[in-house]
């Protein structure tokens, strides 16, 4: 046995031995050699995703042949850079180039679509250079993100359009249904408002003009008894100048400042006769193909009115005949990201590059644009400025009756509290009427709270964040670290009894509920179970609603009641602030001579609350002006704030200081409070501010990102954060 088998003839042979031999490589397939275009063979491109802000310019590339036809102006392309798979729009197409080596050809061309036009383009630089920001920053918000579902609803929308395409002096407008009779004379209310509406109903030859317009209270005549929710007067004025603008076939793009605005313009819109399929929303709450399909309804002339919120300053027209932002001062107008653009500086910016009428209205006025009216620039304004402002009588006749609830006025109340005995009285009778309107500065239950003993405000005691009460009986909940605290004792004096320091919506619909127990009561707030109303009916209701969120009310509230006054103000940036949140509530109010009365309660600032109880915002931004240019504040010079590190910040401001004439500095200061141990957290951060005259405001812009961009070059150590026009 061999092995364990019985024979050898139990054996399978094996194969013969074959020698290994190395198995070829493969053969790599020659790169096709590509042909440049015949015609205009230079694509000038600028990147969308730029690493630094170095790399901020114009880059030349090759067009191959196969894609001559396609790689046009204003469309986004594929290519290669710097060793990676890139994106880029092509802004110019030429015959030769200034670059001496050898240039890589275009990738792809993404989409044959022009998103980019060259006002567009001018546009996006303008605004980079404003805000001391690079293109790439600004693109992401001027051209939204391809979707291939929307561009296909696009092009079957294409392959359908009739006569209603807008195109530049051709074809006939769509005929619209005629205007409501009661909204025709709306504009008459009104100093040059008729003037206004008969020159942007001009085909051509019209006055191209910056106006200023200050809209009126109230709400628009209602169309319809049933009509819930009802529409400001603002709206319907909006609706009134885009109908005429539209019927002398151009285009009009509205900015808005949130969703609720944009929806109430889009439903007086439809009450104006105006087709839902002549509008495009550009609202992120649709969906990225929604929007980019509306993107390019509106470049391409299928949309007669594009309307949206910040971003929407961006998109391009076809045939573009008035420009219009609504709510200036708003800050969800104000880009949270680098560079940080105000939606209004953009129109502003559009409407003198691209010579089109910009119509910027507002409940309120900032001293920003009341400086527009009043300043005189030193060099010809490319666009005169007309304000549009409403008669005193006209004023009297809309506006609510004013009072002042504050201490001079509450001297004989034996129990002072909260809600002083006359807002109680307001709201009873008030109630009688319709609903009453209570705004609350803040949303929550008991936002903040403090020692009942000592009175010092109550901590976290792991992250010395601040403590609040979410409901009744609840456990304190630190608003930092986000953990609810249990068996809280002040650090002082040891008690364990809290007290309110602010009191918020929840609380006070509360309180208000157990005094009218019989009447419905509504809370209009982003954390309220029914989230932010966008309207309520004419029954009556006790409404609460932080500033912004305020529902209208059909027929108009009979009263309002804004409390808290003093930490209202203190929640704005300004006492400014503070007066357009007050003048948005009273708006909603019915007037005066039909019983309508509005009650502010608490400390208010002398000037705003003067300037309420007036009904004028115009006189208080007119009144501010001059305190600012005392004092050296914006508008009268324009500022940057640059926050990061120490050495970083030092060694910026005092460049910029030095190249910028006129300019000084202040600071720096650290980012946050020093803790009791006198450490800062975060370590060595800090902010500083820079001033310049306002006639060197792009100096100063093109000197700070000229320094950045040598830092960027030499790597030196630390960051920078730039921000033009901080709130101050």
């Amino acid at each position: 046995m061999l092995n364990g088998f019985e024979s050898l003839d139990s054996l399978v042979p094996l194969a013969p031995l074959v020698p290994l031999v190395a198995a070829k490589p493969a053969r790599k397939k020659r790169p096709k050699l590509l042909q440049p275009a015949p015609e205009n063979p230079i694509a000038r491109v600028v990147l969308t995703d730029l690493p630094t802000a170095i790399l901020d310019r114009e880059f030349d590339f090759l067009v191959p042949a196969n894609l001559a036809d396609t790689a046009q102006p204003g469309v986004r392309v594929r290519l290669k850079f710097q060793g990676k798979t890139t994106l880029g729009f092509i802004v110019a197409r030429l015959n030769s180039t200034d670059h001496s080596g050898e240039l890589a050809y275009l990738t792809a061309v993404v989409s044959p679509q022009k998103v980019l036009p060259t006002q567009a383009y001018n546009l996006v630089k303008s605004v980079a250079e404003y805000y001391a920001g690079t293109t790439a920053d600004v693109l992401r918000f001027a051209v939204p993100p391809r979707h291939g579902q929307g561009e296909a609803k696009y092009n079957c929308t294409e392959l359908n359009a009739d006569d209603s395409v807008i195109h530049n002096n051709e074809g006939d407008a769509t005929p619209l249904a005629d205007s409501p009779t009661n909204w025709d004379r709306l504009w008459n209310n009104y100093q040059g408002g008729a003037e206004f509406l008969a020159n942007i109903g001009e085909t051509s030859g019209n006055r191209i003009a910056k106006y200023i317009w200050t809209s009126l209270p109230g709400l628009a005549p209602s169309l319809s008894p049933q009509e819930i929710p009802s529409i400001p007067l603002w709206a319907a004025e909006i609706a009134i100048a885009t109908k005429k603008v539209i019927s002398a076939n151009r285009q009009v793009l509205i900015v808005a400042p949130d969703k609720r605005d944009v929806d109430r313009i889009v439903m007086a819109l439809a009450q104006n006769g105006v087709p839902e399929s002549d509008i495009a929303r550009y609202v992120t709450e649709g969906g990225p193909a929604a929007r980019y399909e509306s993107f390019l309804r509106a470049a391409n002339g299928l949309a007669k009115v594009i309307i949206g919120t910040r971003s929407t300053a961006f998109v391009p027209l076809a045939n573009p005949g008035l420009l219009i932002l609504w709510g200036d001062g708003e800050e969800t107008l104000i880009e949270p990201q680098t560079p940080y653009y105000n939606a209004r500086e953009v129109l502003r910016l559009r409407a003198e590059q691209q010579k089109t009428t910009l119509l910027l209205g507002g409940i309120g006025r900032t001293v920003a644009v009341q400086a527009w009216l009043e300043t005189t620039p030193l060099t010809p304004d490319p666009l005169p400025v007309i304000e549009l402002a409403p008669t005193r009588q006209k004023l009297r006749g809309r506006a609510p009756l004013v009072r002042l609830l504050n201490q001079a006025t509450l001297a004989s109340e034996r129990l002072p509290g909260r809600i002083p005995s006359a807002a109680w009285r307001a709201i009873h009778d008030g109630l009688v009427r319709g609903p009453v309107l209570v705004q609350v500065p803040r949303t929550g239950y008991l936002p903040m709270i403090a020692c009942a003993k000592c009175r010092e405000q109550a901590n976290c005691h792991r992250c010395s964040g601040a403590l609040k009460l979410t409901a009744g009986g609840a456990q304190p909940y630190c608003t930092t670290c986000q953990q609810e605290i249990k068996g809280w004792r002040c650090p002082s004096c040891q008690s364990v009894e809290i007290r309110a320091v602010r009191t918020g919506a929840a609380r006070t619909a509360e309180e208000l509920g157990r005094a009218f127990p019989k009447v419905r009561v509504i809370v209009s707030t982003k954390d309220a179970a029914g989230g932010v109303r966008s309207g309520v009916s004419a029954q009556p209701a006790l409404v609460i609603a932080t500033p912004g969120a305020e529902p209208v009310a059909a027929g108009g509230y009979a009263a309002a009641v804004l409390l808290d006054a003093a930490s209202g103000a203190g929640l704005q940036d300004s006492e400014g602030d503070a007066l357009t949140r007050w003048l948005s509530a009273a708006h909603l109010v019915i007037p005066a001579r039909s019983g309508g009365l509005a009650l502010l309660v608490g400390e208010a600032a002398p000037g705003a609350a003067a300037a309420f109880v007036r009904f004028d915002p115009v006189l208080f931004a007119s009144r501010q002006l001059p305190e600012r240019a005392e004092i050296g504040l914006p508008p009268i010079t324009r500022a940057a704030e640059l926050s990061g590190d120490m050495n970083a910040v030092t060694d910026v401001v005092a460049t910029v200081v030095a190249n910028t004439p006129g300019a000084q500095d202040f600071g720096p200061y650290p980012l946050v409070a020093p803790d009791d141990e006198g450490a800062l957290f975060p370590e060595n951060q800090v902010r500083a501010l820079v001033r310049a005259p306002a006639d060197l405001g792009v100096a100063l812009a093109r000197e700070l990102k000229a320094v950045i961009v040598v830092r960027a070059a030499k790597r030196e150590p630390g960051q920078v954060r730039v921000r033009l026009d901080p709130r101050l």
